[in-house]
């Protein structure tokens, strides 16, 4: 009984519905209204193929070689040919470029007799230093003011004797302290003159001798 209620009401709804379309249908074409049918609006075609997906990754960097090597020339010059091109394959003895060597042996000659001046320089700088203190006639002189020195030293002590006996006049004491006192300054000057030529001859030593090492520096790259 259930059911057959059940289906009588189903009928009876889907008969209101009909109904009520019908109804709102006759309405609007009573008055007028267009019937307006929505249609999209074409922008781009495309044509539909088939195709395998693969996925990509795009990223900026820089390719470096995962072998390299460093190429010198064993000797200097200017270079007249490069035989060959990058990315040729060497092997070691194969000719990678002519060099102009004239130039260099040119140079290396002109260093070689640079070389040889100064390193007679140093040589002759070097016996003046050694023999500086042995071969001096300054230090002769010295040696006289020294002795003089000490021998007035002794007088002007005889003298400050007398003049306490009263054998002597003070004026007398005072010419012998200032005669000592001459002889002392001289012995320091001529003393300060002798270091200074040392030190002199020593630095021309010094110079001579980083000359020579720059040389010999210059002849090993050109070797």
């Amino acid at each position: 009984m259930k059911k057959r209620n059940f289906i009588i009401l189903a009928i009876v709804l889907i008969g209101g519905a009909f109904l009520v379309n019908y109804i709102l249908t006759d309405r609007i074409k009573a008055q007028n209204i267009p019937i307006v049918e929505e249609k999209g609006f074409v922008t781009e075609l495309y044509k539909i193929e088939r195709e395998t997906m693969v996925d990509s990754l795009k990223y900026n960097g820089t390719l470096w070689s995962a072998n390299s090597a460093i190429i010198s020339a064993q000797t200097q010059g200017e270079i007249m040919e490069v035989l060959i091109n990058e990315g040729d394959n060497v092997k070691k003895g194969d000719t990678l470029i002519q060099v102009d060597v004239d130039k260099l042996l040119a140079k290396k000659s002109s260093v070689i007799k640079s070389r040889e001046k100064v390193s007679s320089q140093l040589q002759y700088a070097n016996k003046k230093k050694n023999d500086y203190y042995s071969d001096n006639s300054l230090l002769s002189k010295l040696e006289a003011l020294e002795e003089n020195i000490r021998y007035n030293e002794e007088e002007l002590e005889k003298l400050n004797r007398l003049l306490e006996a009263g054998a002597v006049a003070s004026s007398t004491v005072d010419g012998a302290t200032h005669q000592l006192e001459l002889l002392r300054i001289q012995r320091d000057e001529l003393s300060t003159t002798i270091s200074e030529g040392y030190d002199k001859i020593s630095s021309e030593v010094a110079v001579l001798s980083k000359q020579v090492g720059e040389i010999d520096g210059n002849l090993n790259e050109m070797n």
